[in-house]
């Protein structure tokens, strides 16, 4: 159990280890089969924490003893449950061994695996952080294929690659040791681009990374200090030649209304650049007020105030060069930390405001994903921070006429740890996946721009004030990815309906 969970957390970024992953999960599989599920248990446990134990360091910067017990908490939480949750598929294994032949079984275990995935990318409590397909982030080139299969692609192809070398240490079968060899070659066939897209334009883009402590950020520097930080790097030497500026996620420390932000004096600074470069977009996050008339009209989770409702998101916006104002507020959200799970049928829940990492508390969200504005007619999917992990919705976008990517986020939340790497790395799935390239600004953190196959062009340092300049092409060939999304956690189910159904058709009962 120890050594699965080392090879399993060793594949994982930080570390540059990613073929363990390869090997990593024939332990899970042996235990599953032959030993007791305390064991399985102790291997994802270690798995988890040995990836993200930085959910338990916003413990170290909380302001109090109570905040901090709370948010260590928190932590422990995430990674005991998740540890339990990984083990369900397993579980099921375990029972289908007595239904179904053993190579069904594999099978099937393949199949539990990534329905297990697929729903933690679509439930209120997702956590696909540890999808298996994201230990390959280091090696871009290797996985070129998610553009056809997205990340659960890369989860299935480890677990066939583990499958057939766990068959082959227990038969000795030569024919699996060419099978193997074969099914490791195919990833290098989707490397070349033989038919590379001409950009349909490009946009000069500044990102902006301001390196902000985001414990202080509402503390320690005035909102009108922080702004003219923003503003004083967006007009570095060069800001002629910039058509877009990229601030980070919760970039404006105050709530506005969207239409404010034209008019707030303390953005003035952001505004009078506006006025002063007449080709220059401002893309970033805000905290947005949304208010509503009445409660027919609001979302059940709305909160009341002086006779009207209103609600509280994590947006983006953009400020086109003509003064227009766009925004999208973030859709997901990270459990516990901005909402409660089903927080429309637990609304006795909606007054909890949690502050476990930078929520404030239960947020409002959409379901929709809306493209900022540039330049009148440019799409940019403004991906706010977690949702950079969901390559399922971050395709949306790209359906809906995104020609780039820009993710903005704020990684300082768990310090110098292997959170930010990890958020940072994970990016390189979603170029691939949709063909674009992305720009990332993180405001404490990496700032990056990558390449639409998955590599970094350029990017910044943890914990430094700077920003980052780049001529980004704009491109809008659909992958097959972008078209059908994750189908292939929708057709495991569909495979285990079919087995499970032929199994009662034939035997009349189970």
């Amino acid at each position: 159990a120890i050594l699965g969970g080392l090879l399993l957390g060793l594949a994982f970024p930080p570390f540059p280890f990613p073929f363990l992953a390869l090997v990593g999960f024939i332990v899970p599989i042996i235990l599953a089969k032959h030993h007791k599920f305390k064991h399985l248990y102790l291997l994802f446990l270690i798995f988890n924490l040995l990836t993200t134990y930085w959910l338990m360091l916003t413990a170290l910067s909380a302001p109090n003893i109570s905040e901090a017990i709370l948010s260590l908490t928190a932590g422990v939480v995430a990674i005991v449950v998740n540890s339990l949750l990984m083990t369900l598929p397993l579980w099921f294994y375990k029972k289908t061994l007595k239904k179904f032949p053993e190579n069904t079984s594999y099978l099937l275990l393949v199949a539990y695996w990534i329905i297990f995935e697929y729903i933690h990318l679509h439930w209120e409590l997702a956590w696909p952080w540890l999808t298996l397909g994201h230990s390959f982030a280091y090696i871009p080139f290797y996985v070129q294929y998610v553009k056809f299969t997205g990340i659960l692609g890369v989860s299935l192809f480890i677990l066939v690659v583990n499958l057939l070398i766990y068959k082959y240490l227990q038969t000795d079968d030569q024919k699996l040791l060419k099978t193997l060899g074969i099914l490791l070659l195919i990833p290098l066939v989707f490397i070349p681009d033989f038919n590379p897209e001409k950009p349909s334009g490009y946009l000069n883009v500044r990102i902006i990374q301001p390196n902000i402590d985001p414990y202080q950020k509402f503390e320690k520097l005035t909102i009108e200090e922080q702004v003219l930080r923003i503003a004083n790097l967006i007009e570095k030497p060069g800001i002629d030649t910039i058509d877009v500026a990229l601030l980070p996620e919760t970039a404006i420390p105050s709530a506005y209304e969207k239409e404010q932000l034209l008019y707030a004096g303390t953005l003035e600074p952001l505004i009078k650049l506006l006025d002063k470069h007449k080709r220059l977009n401002i893309v970033g996050g805000f905290t947005e007020f949304l208010i509503f008339k009445d409660k027919e009209t609001a979302p059940t989770t709305a909160r009341e105030f002086n006779g009207g409702w209103y609600e509280v998101a994590n947006s983006a916006f953009s400020i086109t060069n003509k003064k227009k104002i766009y925004s999208y507020q973030k859709s997901k959200l990270v459990p516990m930390v901005e909402r409660v799970p089903y927080l429309e049928y637990l609304t006795f829940l909606k007054s909890w405001n949690i502050d476990l990492g930078g929520g404030l508390g239960n947020l409002y969200k959409t379901d929709t994903p809306e493209n900022m504005i540039v330049n009148d007619s440019i799409k940019i999917a403004t991906v706010i921070c977690y949702e950079s992990v969901f390559g399922d919705y971050v395709r949306r976008f790209v359906k809906k006429g995104a020609s780039l990517l820009a993710i903005i986020t704020n990684d300082g939340w768990w310090k110098k740890s292997s959170g930010h790497i990890q958020h940072f790395r994970f990016a390189t799935f979603r170029a691939i996946e949709t063909n674009r390239f992305i720009v990332r600004s993180a405001n404490t953190g990496i700032s990056a721009i990558f390449d639409n196959k998955g590599n970094v062009l350029q990017k910044t340092n943890y914990d430094e004030m700077t920003y980052l300049d780049g001529k980004v092409p704009l491109l809008n060939n659909t992958t097959i990815y972008v078209l059908f999304g994750d189908y292939l956690g929708i057709f495991s189910i569909i495979f285990v309906i079919l087995l499970f159904a032929i199994r009662i058709w034939k035997h009349k009962k189970f």
